[in-house]
């Protein structure tokens, strides 16, 4: 079994901007799209490409299924560090599977 690099080891880039630059916020969402990218691009998890092509034939133009994606990685993220929970693949996959729901909301 291939070992995978955590999903939020995004790159090697410089630290994001202080919390107090107004461009924090777009900086947050370009690393989180690049992630959802990469994720893609590498098939890891294969489950992130499969949403993708899901819910662009579903009708979500590539931009929104990246968001929405990105979405499930930030809320996957929050889990980490407010709960103190360790990463859980299966949780993240469970997330994604329920897309286009936001994620955390019930049917």
């Amino acid at each position: 079994m291939t070992k995978r690099k955590p999903f939020w080891k995004l790159s090697t880039q410089q630290s994001p901007p202080n919390q107090d630059d107004p461009g924090n916020r777009q900086h947050v969402r370009e690393t989180l799209l690049t992630a959802v990218d990469t994720q893609i691009r590498d098939n890891a998890p294969p489950e992130t490409r499969l949403t993708f092509e899901r819910l662009v034939r579903e009708g979500q133009s590539e931009d929104d299924a990246r968001r929405l994606i990105a979405r499930v990685l930030v809320t996957e993220m929050n889990t980490l560090v407010q709960a103190q929970e360790l990463y859980s693949e299966e949780r993240y996959i469970a997330a994604l599977q329920r897309l286009p729901q936001r994620p955390g909301t019930s049917s």
